[in-house]
């Protein structure tokens, strides 16, 4: 009889240890608190998203979602974070910001702030600069959240192969406008052939090409709607301003959804 009530105590005592590490709190069971959150464009170009860096866990900002590409960026007090990204900036591929804690540095007359501004300056496909501002915070003991992704804005339902330009009542874009507008913004220089802006484009290309919707598009790319409109107003644009003579097809009519910049490349 002792034996089985030793055996039964081991028991109940095994099956226990799961249940003490939950009232304890441990962190990965307990609270399986998710690290990446969401942000919505306009809030972050607003300046109302703070942002909390704790020590030994880096707050990383994700703009992939929204197509942009990042060339420049200020820490107003750099004596307690380090900033790097996941490109170069001369290069034009970089779409996440990494900010680590440092145990601190001294500028010469520099003063040492309890707080700073994350100021984000990055580029749309048609080079129009947009300006995102995050108010800095330092936290202590475990972290809240490891990432902000900067999400677009919901859009209304829209047809599946149109693009609606609303700056040319009664008009739209189809996957051959937008060809040309591609084509249009690498003959400007405003996107490199074959770069990584280019690449996300032509993926977007070929999926509304293949029936896929465009805000499923949007999403699957990283290429944002504002993107989307602004490449198809500069294509818009493009066809209106060259009249083709009867007989004569586009160069790259039939290879749009896989060859956009057409004889560029």
């Amino acid at each position: 009889m002792k034996d089985r009530n030793r055996l039964l105590c081991i028991a109940l005592t095994a099956c226990a240890v799961p249940l003490w590490w939950v009232v304890l709190g441990i962190p990965s069971l307990a609270q399986g608190r998710p690290l990446r959150q969401e942000v919505r464009i306009e809030s972050a170009q607003a300046g109302t998203v703070p942002i909390t860096v704790w020590p030994g866990s880096g707050a990383n900002l994700d703009f992939s979602r929204l197509g942009l590409r990042i060339y420049r960026a200020w820490l107003d007090d750099p004596s307690k974070l380090t900033i790097d990204f996941d490109a170069p900036l001369d290069a034009g591929g970089a779409q996440v910001v990494h900010l680590r804690r440092i145990s601190g540095v001294a500028f010469q007359g520099l003063p040492s702030t309890p707080a700073t501004l994350l100021s984000v300056v990055a580029r749309d496909a048609s080079g129009t600069a947009h300006l995102f501002q995050f108010p800095i915070a330092y936290g202590s003991g475990p972290a809240d959240y490891s990432t902000i992704a900067v999400v677009p804005a919901p859009a209304p339902a829209g047809p599946r192969f149109m693009i609606q330009a609303s700056a040319i009542p009664g008009q739209g874009a189809t996957p051959l406008t937008f060809s040309h507008g591609i084509a249009a913004l690498i003959e400007a220089g405003t996107i490199a052939p074959n770069g990584p802006m280019h690449q996300s484009l032509r993926a977007f290309l070929a999926l509304i090409a293949n029936d896929v919707p465009v805000v499923e598009a949007s999403a699957q790319t990283g290429i944002s709607l504002e993107v989307v409109q602004a490449v198809a107003m500069r294509g818009l644009e493009q066809q209106r301003q060259s009249i083709p003579r009867p007989g004569i097809v586009p160069e790259d009519a039939e290879a749009a959804p896989l060859d956009p910049a057409g004889g560029d490349e």
